[in-house]
């Protein structure tokens, strides 16, 4: 969109404000944006996201957005056609929806993303994006509850200020995937000058701990040190794995910072279960948010995540604890020592079991 354009429509946003007992209201309609264009659709999408997540205090926005089904078979002509009706709702009696799905969808000249974006209604992924809408919303397992007593690990990405704060869990089980903790700037004013809660994340580690069954537990130490030590003191006993193995080992401390090949090899794991549904997560819309948030950034060991650039207030923080939880999962159950465990006796939520 041209900046001109952008500019007339909060022009023409700012002027409803000016005449009150005219009770004006605007309403907005688009072909579904291409993600990354900075689009006044995809601002007003990202808008809707934070009301409906609490984050802002704006209420007086009403969203409507009719999306086909992430997980449809676009090799299943019926399947195609039943998406399609989803989407134009009553309208789809005066379209020729099967013809829709040979001309756009099986067209070999025709890009299949774009084909998503003008007719299923998707935001289809940006050129650089690590993963796509359809793909990480076919995902979701939002109605999957894990226990208390089922074993889990988590992962830790802290910051101070600009970045998320997020911990997420993972269960050894079947790999599920879940928020435990976000903690983001608030937007505009409520947002300046602030910080992060560290009371309030020390609080729901220790909650964790406390409920559920956390069998490991990796924490990039940037900026939350003290924190990492403490949570090793106060609960590294009951951890079947290490974070760090070896000179200088540490039951929690991970730094990211040096680690980057591992941090690599576990995004692009990720990517592929994402891509062929072997992974499952709890469908927490700001996780949604964070991993379309991603972008691939190609190192000399593979393609990692990134920003999609280092001061965009877009977060990815949720995205690296997932792929972090994940990572974890994988190493406990190569480990000799989970084996072990298993077969032995169980602990309870919160306390600490040794053997001999």
């Amino acid at each position: 969109m041209l900046p001109e354009l952008r500019q007339m429509y909060r022009t023409v946003d700012r002027n409803l404000r000016k005449r009150k007992e005219a009770a004006p209201w605007a309403l907005l309609t688009s072909t579904m944006y291409q993600p990354g264009e900075n689009s006044v659709l995809e601002k007003l999408h990202e808008r809707a996201r934070l009301i409906a997540e609490g984050k802002t205090r704006e209420r007086r926005l009403l969203w409507d957005h009719r999306e086909a089904p992430a997980e449809v078979d676009v090799t299943d002509l019926d399947a195609m056609v039943a998406a399609l009706a989803e989407v134009y709702g009553p309208f789809a009696d005066a379209l020729d929806l099967r013809g829709i799905v040979e001309s756009e969808f099986w067209n070999i000249e025709k890009d299949p993303e774009e084909s998503r974006r003008y007719f299923f209604n998707q935001p289809t992924a940006a050129r650089d994006a690590w993963t796509t809408h359809p793909d990480w919303t076919a995902c979701a397992a939002p109605a999957r509850v894990v226990a208390d007593s089922e074993p889990i690990v988590m992962f830790f990405d802290g910051s101070t200020s600009d970045d998320a704060t997020a911990l997420v869990g993972c269960r050894v089980s079947d790999g599920h995937v879940f928020v435990i903790g976000c903690w983001e700037r608030p937007q505009g004013k409520e947002g300046e000058g602030w910080r992060v809660d560290r009371a309030d994340v020390d609080r729901v580690v220790r909650q964790a701990f406390e409920q559920r069954t956390v069998v490991a537990f990796f924490g990039d130490v940037k900026d939350f040190e003290s924190y990492i030590d403490a949570w090793a003191q106060d609960f590294g006993e009951q951890l079947v794995i290490q974070a760090t193995i070896g000179r200088g080992a540490h039951p929690v401390a991970w730094d990211m910072r040096g680690r980057v090949r591992d941090f690599t090899e576990a995004c692009e794991r990720m990517e592929i279960d994402i891509r062929e549904r072997d992974v499952t997560h709890d469908g927490d819309s700001r996780l949604h948010r964070h991993v379309l948030n991603a972008r691939r950034r190609p190192n000399r060991y593979g393609v990692s995540i990134a920003k999609e650039s280092r001061e965009s207030p877009k977060k990815i923080d949720l995205a690296v604890c997932a792929i972090g939880a994940r990572m974890v999962r994988r190493m406990l159950l190569a480990s000799p020592a989970w084996a072990k465990w298993n077969t032995g006796p169980k602990k309870r939520p919160g306390r600490v079991v040794a053997w001999g």
